[in-house]
């Protein structure tokens, strides 16, 4: 890492990259299903599982590199999109709960307020007697 006086930290694997052309993307972590290597990953994991369980370790090692090379832009833009759906889904969800708990704040502010004003009513209706 590189030392930095701001708040975002630099990493020098990030620079590389940058300077070779390279675009990074932080995702956040423990959401596999925000991440379309994940999908990539998983699609041709299962057909190495399905096609050649018994493939040898070296067999295996050429099978996955075929895999990969004939995994499809097409393919790549499959699991793309469902990663921009499960998004917008995350996104949808957040907003909902983002009103549900913008009206439970304000009734509960309004019900605490109308509590206080009836109880300041009731002392002063208990001092006039």
């Amino acid at each position: 890492m590189i030392n930095t006086t701001q708040s975002e930290k630099i990493y020098t694997v990030d620079e590389l990259l940058k300077a070779a052309g390279h675009t990074v993307l932080r995702l956040p972590p423990h959401h596999p299903d925000l991440n379309p290597i994940e999908f990539v990953w998983a699609n041709i994991k299962n057909c190495l599982a399905r096609d050649h369980i018994n493939a040898t370790l070296n067999e295996k090692i050429t099978i996955l590199t075929r895999l990969f090379s004939e995994f499809s832009a097409e393919q790549v833009q499959k699991c793309d999109d469902h990663v921009q759906k499960n998004e917008q889904e995350y996104w949808n969800h957040d907003m909902r709960f983002d009103t549900m708990m913008d009206e439970i704040i304000i009734n509960f502010q309004g019900d605490s307020e109308s509590s206080s004003e009836s109880s300041e009513l009731s002392d002063s209706e208990d001092m006039s007697e």
